[in-house]
């Protein structure tokens, strides 16, 4: 989230919640986990492909600026504090 929110492309393989958090081919790649070659393959393409890797940067922090800001999180935050309080 962090890379994602600078600018960045992200390359991560699909574990945990990562294949949720990136859309293939728009804000980052994803890969098989414990594989390098896939992961090598695709760090290359970024490094070799300037427009993409910048066009995958800017919709990647367009998409945590807009899905994961500060304020969409304190708001669930406090929206699950309220259910477990019983709506207090």
């Amino acid at each position: 989230m962090e890379a994602m929110a600078s600018g960045r492309a992200c390359v991560a393989s699909t574990v945990g919640g990562l294949s949720e958090l990136i859309t293939p081919d728009r804000d980052g790649i994803l890969v098989p986990p414990e594989d390098p070659g896939p992961l090598g393959e695709a760090i290359l393409r970024l490094v070799k492909e300037e427009p993409l890797r910048r066009r995958m940067g800017e919709n990647a922090r367009k998409k945590a600026m807009e899905s994961f800001s500060i304020e969409d999180s304190v708001a669930k935050t406090l929206e699950v504090y309220r259910g477990v309080a019983g709506g207090v």
